[in-house]
């Protein structure tokens, strides 16, 4: 065979690989574009999703809680009922602007909590940040305490959003633990979401809230 007949039969066998590469580079660059054109995808300040930016969020709940006292003879065993309302506002730049007020009732009496969390200042204990398209609000109840988390999850294309509670336990701990009003701790165990509302709005809630 002549060294010309050898160069067409090694490029007519090369021609195929190179428009199998060229398709196969194709599908890469549409799956890249595709992925970076899905809605939430970007992110702002503390990653929240740029559909979210210049929104608010109104979260309205009440629970019940069953608690025992850690050591006997400090405390006693009771029941409360915990009616919650926070409201939440992220900024055009992602920054996350947050108030929570509660007021906890049991037969012994009631107490009202106020909990703030803005990029300037924020109660001790309390933060609201971002994991993905879910907001986790954090309130961590003194050192040798359990952490109730909030988390609220958000749906792009219905614009609605839903919420959970849950308490993680403290290192070390053998249970749910959580101080009482006057220095005792309490052992957390049963709590209930008994009713919830989950509100997205557009706008500042804040400068509407009463």
């Amino acid at each position: 065979m002549s060294l010309f007949g050898g160069e067409l039969i090694l490029v007519a066998k090369q021609a195929p690989l190179r428009s199998e590469a060229k398709i196969m580079f194709m599908e890469r660059l549409s799956l890249l574009i595709l992925f970076f054109a899905l809605p939430g995808s970007a992110e702002a300040e503390n990653g929240a999703p740029k559909w979210l930016l210049g929104r608010s969020v109104v979260l309205q709940y009440t629970e019940a809680r069953s608690f025992e006292p850690v050591e006997p003879g400090s405390g006693r065993p009771h029941d409360d009922t915990v009616d919650s309302r926070t409201i939440i506002y992220i900024s055009s730049r992602g920054r996350i602007f947050a108030q929570s007020q509660s007021a906890v009732t049991t037969a012994y009496g009631s107490r009202s909590y106020n909990l703030i969390k803005s990029p300037d200042a924020a109660t001790q204990g309390s933060d609201w940040r971002f994991e993905g398209e879910t907001l986790l609000g954090l309130n961590k109840m003194g050192d040798d305490a359990s952490v109730e988390r909030v988390g609220v999850r958000f749906d792009h294309y219905s614009q609605t959003c839903t919420m959970t509670l849950a308490y993680a336990r403290a290192k070390g701990s053998e249970g749910m633990v959580l101080p009482g009003w006057h220095g005792e701790h309490y052992y957390l165990r049963r709590h209930q979401l008994t009713s919830s509302v989950c509100e997205l709005k557009a706008g500042n809630a804040f400068d509407t809230a009463n």
